[in-house]
């Protein structure tokens, strides 16, 4: 009994010392991190989910653009649509659309390569699958290469997204990007232009170190706060308080290259078990809504991000086309700021 206790004793000791440790290592990181009051507000923008909802793509940009005049807009460029055939290149539909935003004060995140933001995440045309491993790494290569000589010469460009979570392991047809595949992606955007290369990782689930490394210049975070868990067939919440993005944020800054935590989504719509229109309105805005928005906002502010990309602009312009303006009001209050 008296070992027992002793050895009770010895580990409470060595567990308060290492909970001491942690929370010294936290605070560390904390005060090394660059933290912002008041972040710059976007909106993310996807082709795909703007055609889904019933939208032209260059009718929605226009409507963000007049209505919510957003600092940022982080712009998805699938390969899909401009490389449809092998070799011959289409950028004509988000030329359309970077047009609108040279025309405005908004500044464009440009997502290049094989994983973008929105389901299946990896996003290839059909040619690809029958390419052998090497000669897909060449395709993906190549359309790079050709993306970022197209695009370069649009001035509300401000930077370039790089993959999108290339070390997280999700989506279809999506395996794990090496770094050191990532970073010959990246030594061909650098030789073509100098305006900087964003890496992003899950907020949510992920250390962000491997990102951190992987030869960008900032770093960008999902910001999830209810999603839906397959496997538990329900809804959770994550129990993350947002000083852990500022810690997470201060580590990096400290212990790799990476020194400057965006927002890059930050939820404002539903995590859907399906989709729009599978889902009924009541269930939508119960799952989001202004209130939910505003908690997501707060938030997203206590974080310290400098910079926050909102994720669900098309399904707000989707719900106030069907008679509720109430999600666009919450945001344009937001961006009014």
């Amino acid at each position: 009994m008296h070992k027992l206790k002793y050895w009770a004793k010895i580990f409470g000791f060595v567990l308060g010392a290492i909970l001491i440790f942690l929370s010294a290592i936290a605070i560390v990181f904390y005060f090394y991190a660059d933290k912002s009051a008041k972040p710059a507000w976007g909106v993310n923008f996807a082709t795909g989910q703007s055609r889904f909802l019933g939208f032209e793509p260059p009718v929605l940009m226009n409507k963000i653009v007049d209505e919510l005049n957003p600092k940022y807009i982080r712009l998805t460029s699938y390969w899909e649509e401009i490389e449809p055939t092998q070799g011959e290149f289409d950028f004509s539909s988000i030329d359309q659309l970077l047009n609108i935003t040279d025309n405005s004060q908004s500044k464009v995140v440009l997502v290049v390569g094989h994983k973008q933001p929105r389901w299946p995440e990896c996003h290839h045309p059909d040619w690809w699958r029958d390419l052998s491993p090497d000669q897909q790494t060449e395709a993906l290569h190549n359309m790079i290469e050709k993306s970022v000589e197209h695009y370069k010469d649009h001035p509300s460009i401000w930077a370039w997204q790089l993959e999108n979570e290339p070390f997280f392991d999700f989506g279809e047809e999506c395996g794990v990007i090496t770094r050191q595949e990532y970073k010959a992606s990246a030594e061909i955007i650098r030789q073509i232009d100098s305006r900087p290369i964003i890496v992003t990782d899950s907020g949510e689930k992920s250390l962000w170190l491997t990102a951190a490394w992987a030869g960008a210049d900032y770093f960008g975070a999902t910001m999830y706060r209810q999603v839906y868990h397959g496997k538990k067939e329900k809804y959770i919440t994550y129990p993350l308080p947002a000083i852990s993005y500022t810690i997470k944020t201060g580590m990096i800054k400290l212990l790799s290259p990476t020194n400057y935590g965006l927002g890059m989504e930050l939820q404002a719509e539903p995590w859907f078990n399906g989709d729009p229109y599978s889902t009924p309105i009541e269930e939508q805005k119960a799952l989001m809504n202004p209130e939910i928005f505003a908690q997501n906002v707060a938030y997203a502010k206590a974080s310290g991000f400098s910079q926050h990309y909102f994720w669900g602009a098309e399904w707000w312009f989707w719900l106030d086309a069907r008679g509720d303006s109430s999600m666009l009001d919450a945001a344009k209050k937001v961006f009014a700021q």
